[in-house]
């Protein structure tokens, strides 16, 4: 197994389950001098957005910490707002970072394919105008599925799609992949929960992936907490059929040469 800072020279992997979370807000007025709260890596323009809008990101935080960061920003008076009625506008969004760079580097890979199987899940938590974003596109709008049983991950880095919802990109240089998923929201109870679906999903680096469809189902129970509607089993139908028809095509020929690719890739880097 490799680690990611031996694939990638330069990155140095951060331990266990962190968050790095992005929030973009409007209605932003300023910050009294010292009055950050802990956690606040930086607040930067956003170009994206209107009417003050800015972008607010955390430092590496474990699950209770961002949790408590969204509050603080939002709710704890650390900055002045305009109208708050308009700061998490239809515009904003909350993308989060999750560490993977302490994990094998084929774990994360298979994180990648638990989240294919599962990605209607993430697109039924959020709110119904996150469902067809441009900056928030689903994998299965995009070819993407058809690479990963046949690439190896540096390759996958490299073709991924910056705006897809699940972006793998930032592996190769952050060592995260990034969920652009999630409105903004001022509910800092719906971010936590968010941030225990990613927790749990994150935890299915080491777990086989499915020989049965219902192996997804019960899967999907535990990092959902709840059984799918008619509507979103249809679709999760749809993922597992697509990952069968794909990983059979994935003969033991094709996962060496995909171990050697990655072994190639630190042997650049060494």
């Amino acid at each position: 197994m490799y680690e990611i800072q031996k694939v990638y020279p330069g990155v140095s992997p951060l331990k266990g389950a962190l968050y790095g979370l992005e929030l973009e807000l409007e209605s932003y007025l300023g910050c009294p001098e010292g009055t950050h709260p802990t956690g606040t890596a930086t607040v930067t323009e956003d170009g994206s957005l209107r009417n003050n809008g800015m972008e607010f990101i955390s430092s590496p935080l474990n699950l209770a910490s961002a949790a408590r960061w969204h509050q603080q920003v939002l709710h704890d008076s650390h900055y002045i707002w305009g109208d708050t009625s308009e700061r998490c506008h239809e515009r904003c969004s909350i993308h989060v970072h999750v560490n993977m760079s302490d994990l094998p580097v084929l774990g994360a890979m298979n994180c990648v394919w638990w989240y294919w199987l599962l990605e209607p899940g993430f697109f039924n938590f959020i709110a119904p105008h996150r469902q067809n974003n441009i900056y928030c596109v689903p994998l299965s709008a995009t070819s993407l599925v058809s690479k990963l049983s046949k690439e190896s991950m540096p390759f996958w880095c490299n073709v991924w799609h910056k705006y897809t919802a699940f972006n793998i990109k930032p592996y190769g240089n952050l060592g995260t992949f990034e969920f652009r998923h999630m409105e903004a929201t001022e509910d800092s109870e719906k971010v936590r929960k968010w941030l225990e679906i990613l927790d749990e999903w994150r935890g299915l680096h080491s777990r086989e992936l499915p020989r049965t469809f219902e192996e997804v189902l019960r899967v999907y129970y535990t990092v959902f907490g709840e059984v799918p509607s008619e509507e979103i089993q249809e679709q999760l139908k749809y993922h597992f059929t697509i990952y069968t028809l794909e990983t059979n095509e994935c003969s033991a020929d094709m996962l060496v040469h995909r171990i050697k690719e990655t072994e190639a890739c630190l042997a650049e880097g060494s």
